[in-house]
């Protein structure tokens, strides 16, 4: 385990085949640039300084929905200063 400090520049989670139906991925990747390791960050946080209560979260993706976006352009009053 390593600690990686950095920006991230996309992150994948789906992939076309070769019939162009988008599959998800069995491992997403995220891409970072200007990374570096801080000292320290080899390894994972020791037993004695760990935080007691960890918690677990369940990630629901909705496969079918595509969110619906209008672009409008605004009013000269919604502008102004």
């Amino acid at each position: 385990m390593v600690t990686a400090v950095g920006h991230i520049a996309y992150v994948r989670e789906t992939y076309e085949n070769k019939d162009g139906e988008v599959q998800m991925l069995k491992r997403p990747s995220i891409h970072l640039v200007d990374v570096s390791v801080p000292t320290g960050g080899l390894g994972p946080m020791p037993a004695d300084k760990a935080p007691e209560e960890r918690r677990t979260r369940t990630v629901v993706r909705p496969r079918d929905a595509q969110p619906t976006v209008e672009a409008k352009a605004p009013t000269l009053e919604e502008i102004a200063f």
